[in-house]
């Protein structure tokens, strides 16, 4: 396998005129076996000839940089248009975004050569590296000649230098946790072609434009806290501040407190944010685009400290079958995908859902509809599932049912689904606590029963005052009561 590469080319071509003839075994004898010998020999020849490619290679550029170095010669050195490193016609490197990768051949011209060839290539990247940064710096200039930063869901950002462009670019900074989940801190990709000042105005030049990224994308969140246009006041300004904490998905329960405190004014003004009060969840539907959706979930788990790319659901999905026992209910909630039963649920389809049960409803009672299914992009299986995480009890077959149905269906019509008992309270999509098991041998702590006190004993009660008003008693809604979640609706 020695020799230079005329030789091992010969050999190459010799060994291969073999391996045809071992192919017609009614040429010779034991054709499979100098069939496998013939391969090997090719194979090992093949690789000999690449190694001496290499090395031909090598030597002629090493004898190259030894003359012109050894001879006090100036190098020629220059950068092509992607970013290849030449220096006295061969390629010794790459520049990839601000930083500079050598090639891994001249690893093997060790020395003070290979540093000072280092250098020349450094000379030689000075003017494009300024021209890269001014670029930079000036991002949101107008023109067909700026690049443009992209923001990926692995937390990278790249520059891509050329902004029609539609490849990513190049590596130049990452994100990481910051002040608040808006506000994430910029780490630059280490470069030894930059200064300290070069830095700072680059450092600078991507933080501004990753506010202004955020602040475009979520701008109906950010819409929550802008005191210019709009500005909320009073009880709204506090759902307003607890949205914009939460990334525009609270629950109702969390703000119930200061609903009653809305004004017809304040309300005017929830609804000019664009606010939705659901009867579960209040949230922003414009939110629920997939931009949106895909920022908030990288802004969420880098700030609980998740690895990045957080898994969510695809562009347009309306829901999403999940692992209900691995997944976070809070992200996908923060991300507007709530999660009911074995499904994480596009929020504005599920509160569409929500609002028609009630609207729907009955003494009580509710049909499943199919078309439940065409808004959720689920089975008949799955409905049941999510309408009974919800707190809706589905009723046998011999209970009765209030709400008529018609027998008369016409031939191939759909089957009627069941009929499900409104929930009492409020619905919730976080789990529901096991209850506590009982010990065997443990005693009730529940006291018992006492007969009723004889008359002499029966304990005096205090005469309680009347009060009458002649005000309406509509405001008087039991919480407990089914239709307790009308009221939240008007909302």
């Amino acid at each position: 396998m020695d020799g230079d590469v005329d030789t091992l080319m010969k050999r190459l071509a010799s060994i291969r005129t073999w391996t045809y003839l071992t192919h017609k075994a009614e040429w010779m004898e034991n054709a499979l076996s100098w069939s496998g010998q013939a391969r090997d020999i090719e194979d090992r020849l093949s690789d000999a000839l690449h190694q001496a490619l290499i090395k031909r290679f090598v030597d002629k550029r090493n004898a190259i940089f030894t003359d012109a170095i050894d001879g006090q010669k100036d190098l020629l050195a220059g950068v092509r248009h992607d970013g290849t490193v030449i220096v006295e016609g061969q390629e010794i490197g790459q520049l990839k975004g601000l930083r500079f990768y050598a090639d891994d051949t001249l690893i093997a011209f060790k020395g003070h050569r290979t540093k000072k060839i280092i250098n020349i290539a450094y000379r030689a990247l000075r003017p494009e590296i300024l021209r890269r940064i001014n670029k930079m710096v000036n991002w949101n200039n107008v023109g067909a000649e700026t690049g443009r930063f992209t923001l990926h869901e692995d937390g990278q950002i790249t520059w891509q230098d050329n902004k029609t462009n539609p490849l990513p670019g190049e590596l130049v900074a990452v994100i990481n946790k910051g002040q608040n989940q808006l506000t994430p801190d910029i780490k630059l990709i280490d470069s030894d072609l930059l200064e300290d000042i070069q830095k700072s105005q680059i450092k600078a030049s991507i933080e501004k434009w990753l506010q202004d990224h955020i602040k475009t994308t979520l701008a109906p969140l950010f819409a929550l806290i802008d005191e210019n246009e709009n500005p909320l006041e009073g009880a709204a300004k506090g759902i307003g501040f607890q949205l914009y904490e939460n990334l525009g998905v609270v629950h109702r329960s969390e703000i119930e407190n200061l609903i009653p405190d809305l004004t017809p004014e304040l309300r005017t003004n929830i609804r000019r944010k664009k606010i939705k009060m659901g009867p579960i969840l209040v949230f922003i539907p414009e939110l629920v685009k997939p931009a949106a959706i895909n920022l908030r979930a990288l802004l969420w788990g880098l700030w609980n400290g998740r690895d990045l790319p957080m898994q969510r659901p695809a562009d347009g999905r309306v829901s999403l079958t999940i692992d209900v026992d691995a997944m976070d209910r809070n992200f996908y909630r923060s991300i507007g995908y709530p999660v009911f039963g074995p499904l994480a649920i596009r929020i504005d389809m599920l509160d569409r859902v929500v609002t028609d049960i009630y609207d729907s409803s009955k003494d009580f009672k509710f049909q499943a509809q199919h078309k439940y299914m065409e808004w959720l992009g689920c089975s008949e299986e799955a409905l049941y599932a999510i309408l009974s995480s919800m707190g809706f009890r589905k009723l046998k077959d011999d209970e009765p049912v209030a709400i008529e149905q018609t027998s008369d269906a016409p031939k191939g019509a759909k089957p009627i689904l069941a009929t499900f008992l409104l929930k009492k309270g409020k619905i919730s999509d976080r789990p529901t606590p096991n209850p506590r098991p009982k010990i065997e041998g443990q005693k009730s702590e529940k006291k018992p029963f006492e007969k009723s006190r004889s008359k002499d004993n029966k304990k005096p009660q205090k005469q309680m005052a009347s009060n009458y008003s002649a005000k309406p008693k509509s405001d008087e809604v039991d919480d407990d009561s089914p239709f307790a979640i009308l009221k939240q609706l008007k909302t």
